[in-house]
C-alpha cells in the first residue's frame, strides 16, 4: 500500500506530471499549494504540497530513502517498464536482490521509486533465505540488464529460472547504482535525457514553461563577458601592437607570427577535448579550468620580459580559450530551444566590443602608456567573469549518476586524443613554418604538414572502429549524420577560412591600399567591425524568426561569395566602396550570423549527451579552416606580389627619368619603411613609387579575393543539405540550474495502458 506524503514541488510542474505518467494516476484535484493523484478507485493515493521556504534536501542527508512498488509477475513489471521507458523514463538500477528483483528510479526532486516483484512465493520461504549463508555473503544481489530480462521472458525461459536466488559474490551496486552502457548512462535529474533523439524532446517540450530567471540570465551575461578576456583582448587589441612589442622586447620582428600561430595551434587542441569532458564532467568545472587558464596567460603576458615569454602567454590563452568554448554549449542548454540564439548573439556582442574598438586602444595604451595593459585589463575583466560564473551559474556538476569522475576518465579515448593532439600540432606548426622560417619545398615544412595530416586522419579511422562501449573523440554516430552534423561541419571550415580573410587580410588591404597613416588604418577597420556585430548580434538574434536555415546559410555564404568578386575590384580611387563591402558584405557579416546558425542548428541536431563535442568539434573545424585559409592566401598574395608591384613601379617612374635596372632597390626601400633608405632617392620618384605600390598591392589583393571564392561556393552547395531545425524553436530546455526542481516536461502525451496482460503490451510497446 502506498501512503501519502508531501513534498516540496509545484503541483502543477513537475513532480505532478511524473507520479500521473509513472504511476498512469490522474491528477483529482490541484490548486495552487495542493495536488492529489489517484490510480485506483482509492480517492487518492499521492499527495503533493508545496510548502514555503522550504529548500530541497541535501542527498546525503538521512530520512526516507525509497518507497517500493510491488507487482504480481515479472511480466507486468517489465510492462510497466516499457511504458516508462516509452515515456522518458529509465531505471538508474536494476538488481536482482534474491528477494526480490527490482528497478530503481528517480523522481524529478531526487526521491527514489523501486518497482518490484517478490521472488518467494510463500513468506516462510523468504524468511527462510534471508537466514541462508547466500544472504549473508551477499545480502544485495546482482545487477541485470532489464533488456536481457525482457528477451528470456520472450523466450519463454521458465519463470523458476529467470528467479532463481542469488548465491554470488556481492554487487559493486551495494554502494553505487549499476553502471549502464555507455550512452546509456543515468543522468543527472537537472538533465532532460532526450535517449539520443532531441527533435522528439524538443517537440514533446514544446508548450514548456519559458519563464528565464534572473539566475539564468546572470549565468548568461558572465559566462559572455569571459569572451572579452579570451579573444577580445587578445586577438582584437594585442595583434594590432604585436610587432610594436616585438621590437621593444627583442629588436626584430622575428617569430611574431606565431603570437597567432601559438595561440591558435593551442586553441584547435583544447577544442575538442574540452567539449567531450564538459559533457562527461560537467560544464562548469571545465569552464572554470578555461578561465584560471586565461588569467594565467593574462598574466604571464603582462610581465613578460621576453617577446619568447609573451609567445607563451598566447599559447596558454589559446588552451583557455578552446576550453572556454564550452560556453557556447553551456548557454545553449540552459535556455529555450528558440531563445539557445539570443544566447549566443550575447557573446557575439561581448566579442564585437573590442573588435569596434581594440585596435585603436591597443595603440593608445601602447604609445601613451603601456602595452602590458592591455594584458592587466584581461585579468581584471577575466576576474570578473569567473566570479560571476561561480556565483550565478549552477548546472550539474555530476553528469553521471552511476558513474565517477574517475571511473569515466578511465574510459576516455586517449589514444584518439593523442593522434587528435599531435596531428594538429605538427600540422600546424609546418603551415606556420612554410615560406617564413622554411621554404615551402623544405623537409622542416613538408615533413610535419605530412605526418600531421597523416596523424589527423588516422584518428578518424581509430574511432570509426572502436567498439560501441567506447568513448571516442570523434564518434562515427556523430560523422554518420552528413545533414545534422557533417554539412555544418564544412560550412565551419569555410567560415573559419574566411574569417582569416577577413581579421588578418582585409587590415592589410587598409593599410597597404587605402592609407598608410595606422591611426587613420584603425578608423578604416571600425565599418568591418560593425558589420560583425550586425551579423552576430542582430541577424543571429533573428535567427528562429526567420526560420528557413538552409536558406540564411545559402545566404550568408552567397554574401561571403560575391563580397569576394567585389573586393577584387576595390583599389586606391574606391576607398569607400572598398569600405563599404567590409563593413556591410564582406566576411564580418556573414560570418558572425553562420557562427550563430551554426551553433544553434547542430545543438537542436546532436542528442544532448553530445552537444559539448559537437559544439568542440565545430569550433576546431573553424579553427583548421582559419590556418588552411592563412596559409592558402599568404601564399597567394606572396605569390602575386612580385609580379604586381616591378610592373607598376616602373610605369610611374621611368618616365621621371629613373632607370629601369635600380626599380628592385627602390622598392626594397620603400616597403622597409625606414626613412634613412628612403633618403637617397628623388622626393618625385619616391611619391610616384608610394602610390604605384599601392596599386600593386591592390592587384595583388585582387586574387587573393578571387581565390576565396570556390571555398564558399562549396559551402553554398553543403548549405542546402543542412536539415532545417526550424521545427524544433520550442519551449523545450534541455537543463535546468541545480536547487532547482527539475522540469520534466517531455513526459506527456504517452497516455497509460491498464493492461496488464504480456502479450497485448508486447503489440502496444514494441
Amino acid at each position: 500500500m502506498v501512503f501519502d506524503f508531501d513534498d516540496t514541488s509545484k503541483p502543477m510542474s513537475a513532480m505532478g506530471k511524473f507520479y500521473c505518467d509513472f504511476l498512469g494516476g490522474e491528477m483529482v484535484h490541484e490548486n495552487e499549494v495542493l495536488a492529489f493523484i489517484t490510480y485506483d478507485d482509492e480517492h487518492h493515493r499521492i499527495a503533493l504540497a508545496e510548502i514555503p521556504h522550504l529548500k530541497p534536501k541535501d542527498p546525503i542527508t538521512c530520512g526516507l530513502e525509497h518507497i517500493a512498488f510491488t507487482f504480481d509477475s515479472l511480466e507486468a513489471l517489465f510492462l510497466a517498464y516499457r511504458q516508462r521507458k516509452a515515456k522518458g523514463m529509465l531505471p538508474f538500477w536494476a538488481v536482482n536482490h534474491g528477494l526480490t528483483i527490482s528497478l530503481y528510479y528517480n523522481d524529478p526532486d531526487g526521491n527514489i521509486l523501486e518497482t518490484q516483484v517478490d521472488v518467494f512465493t510463500e513468506n516462510s520461504a523468504a524468511d527462510e533465505y534471508m537466514r541462508s549463508p547466500a544472504f549473508a555473503q551477499n545480502s544485495i544481489g546482482v545487477d541485470f540488464d532489464p533488456e536481457d530480462f525482457i528477451d528470456r521472458i520472450n523466450k519463454g525461459e521458465a519463470r523458476e529460472s529467470l528467479q532463481e536466488n542469488i548465491e554470488v559474490l556481492p554487487s559493486e551496486s551495494a554502494v553505487k547504482p549499476s553502471k549502464h552502457r555507455i550512452g546509456e548512462e543515468v543522468l543527472d535529474s537537472h538533465i532532460h535525457d532526450d535517449h539520443g533523439d532531441p527533435h522528439k524532446a524538443a517537440l514533446e517540450g514544446a508548450d514548456e514553461e519559458t519563464r528565464v530567471n534572473w539566475t539564468t540570465c546572470a549565468a548568461v551575461f558572465f559566462l559572455g563577458l569571459t569572451f572579452l578576456s579570451s579573444l577580445g583582448f587578445t586577438l582584437n587589441c594585442f595583434l594590432s601592437v604585436a610587432t610594436l612589442v616585438a621590437l621593444q622586447l627583442q629588436g626584430s620582428t622575428n617569430n611574431v607570427n606565431w603570437v597567432a600561430g601559438g595561440f591558435s595551434l593551442s586553441g584547435s587542441v583544447a577544442f575538442a577535448i574540452a567539449g567531450q569532458l564538459s559533457d562527461y564532467l560537467g560544464r562548469k568545472d571545465v569552464i572554470v579550468i578555461g578561465q584560471a587558464f586565461l588569467l594565467l596567460g593574462h598574466l604571464t603576458c603582462a610581465t613578460a620580459q621576453s617577446f619568447n615569454q609573451v609567445i607563451a602567454g598566447m599559447v596558454l590563452l589559446g588552451v583557455g580559450t578552446g576550453i572556454c568554448f564550452v560556453i557556447f554549449a553551456g548557454v545553449s542548454e540552459i535556455l529555450p530551444n528558440k531563445w539557445r540564439s539570443l544566447g549566443i548573439a550575447w557573446i557575439e556582442v561581448k566579442i564585437a566590443i573590442l573588435a569596434l574598438f581594440g585596435p585603436l586602444i591597443a595603440r593608445a595604451l601602447t604609445d601613451r602608456a603601456t602595452w602590458r595593459w592591455i594584458f592587466i585589463l584581461g585579468d581584471i575583466v577575466g576576474v570578473l567573469a569567473l566570479v560571476g560564473t561561480l556565483f550565478f551559474y549552477h548546472p550539474p556538476r555530476r553528469v553521471f549518476q552511476d558513474r565517477t569522475k574517475r571511473e569515466v576518465l578511465y574510459e576516455l579515448d586517449y589514444m584518439g586524443i593523442f593522434l587528435y593532439t599531435a596531428g594538429v600540432t605538427l600540422f600546424l606548426l609546418g603551415l606556420g613554418w612554410a615560406g617564413i622560417q622554411h621554404p615551402w619545398r623544405s623537409a622542416a615544412v613538408i615533413a610535419p604538414v605530412v605526418i600531421g595530416l597523416v596523424l589527423f586522419i588516422f584518428t578518424f579511422a581509430w574511432d570509426f572502429t572502436r567498439g560501441p562501449d567506447t568513448r571516442p573523440l570523434f564518434p562515427y554516430r556523430l560523422f554518420r549524420k552528413f545533414r545534422e552534423f557533417n554539412s555544418l561541419i564544412i560550412i565551419m571550415f569555410v567560415s573559419g577560412l574566411g574569417h582569416i580573410a577577413c581579421t588578418t587580410f582585409i587590415p592589410q588591404q587598409i593599410l597597404f591600399v587605402f592609407t598608410s597613416n595606422p591611426i587613420t588604418a584603425g578608423w578604416y577597420n571600425v565599418p568591418a567591425a560593425v558589420g560583425g556585430l550586425f551579423g552576430g548580434a542582430v541577424l543571429g538574434g533573428l535567427v528562429p524568426r526567420m526560420k528557413h536555415i538552409p536558406l540564411q546559410l545559402l545566404a550568408a555564404n552567397a554574401i561571403q561569395a560575391l563580397a569576394g568578386g567585389l573586393l577584387a575590384l576595390a583599389t586606391p580611387d574606391r576607398i569607400a566602396p572598398g569600405l563599404f563591402l567590409h563593413a556591410l558584405v564582406n566576411v564580418p557579416v556573414p560570418f558572425t550570423w553562420i557562427i550563430v546558425i551554426g551553433y544553434v542548428t547542430v545543438g537542436l541536431h546532436v542528442p544532448q549527451r553530445d552537444i559539448g563535442l559537437a559544439y568542440g568539434l565545430q569550433g576546431a573545424m573553424r579553427y583548421l579552416g582559419g590556418a588552411v585559409g592563412s596559409t592558402i592566401f599568404n601564399t597567394v598574395l606572396n605569390d602575386r606580389l612580385p609580379k604586381a608591384l616591378p610592373p607598376r613601379v616602373l610605369a610611374a617612374v621611368v618616365p621621371l627619368g629613373y632607370p629601369a635596372q635600380d626599380v628592385g632597390k627602390l622598392i626594397a626601400a620603400l616597403q622597409s619603411r625606414v626613412p634613412a633608405r628612403i633618403a637617397p632617392f628623388p622626393s618625385d620618384v619616391v611619391a610616384a613609387a608610394q602610390d604605384a605600390i599601392r596599386w600593386g598591392y591592390s592587384d595583388a589583393f585582387a586574387y587573393v579575393w578571387y581565390s576565396s571564392i570556390p571555398f564558399f561556393v562549396i559551402a553554398c552547395v553543403v548549405s542546402l543539405w543542412v536539415l532545417d531545425p526550424s521545427p524544433y524553436f520550442t519551449n523545450h530546455t534541455a537543463v535546468t540550474a541545480e536547487g532547482e526542481n527539475p522540469v520534466s516536461r517531455f513526459r506527456r502525451g504517452h497516455g497509460h495502458d491498464d493492461n496488464r496482460d504480456w502479450e497485448a503490451g508486447q503489440e502496444k510497446n514494441p
